[in-house]
């Protein structure tokens, strides 16, 4: 379950969250480190390299330096079929 996506441009913070457990008292819900290596092996079978960055479930998605309309797009597709 994501819980969260900040950043800018093509490098995108992805927050994975255990969606079966009550959030805190602030909001938040605990992260999901299990399924963040899950996803993050599907998007490395894809072509798509992530890192892990922040709390336990979050991913880190960068782009390249240059990249065309046609890679832009099979990164946002790469990210969405791993997270389905």
């Amino acid at each position: 379950c994501v819980g969260d996506v900040r950043g800018r441009g093509l490098m995108l913070g992805l927050e994975l969250v255990d969606p079966d457990t009550a959030p805190d008292p602030s909001g938040a819900r605990p992260a999901a480190p299990a399924l963040a290596a899950a996803v993050q092996q599907e998007c490395l079978a894809r072509g798509l390299i992530v890192e892990l960055g922040g709390r336990a479930g979050a991913r880190r998605v960068g782009g390249g330096v240059r990249v065309d309309q046609f890679q832009a797009e099979h990164q946002a597709a790469a990210a969405y079929v791993a997270d389905a």
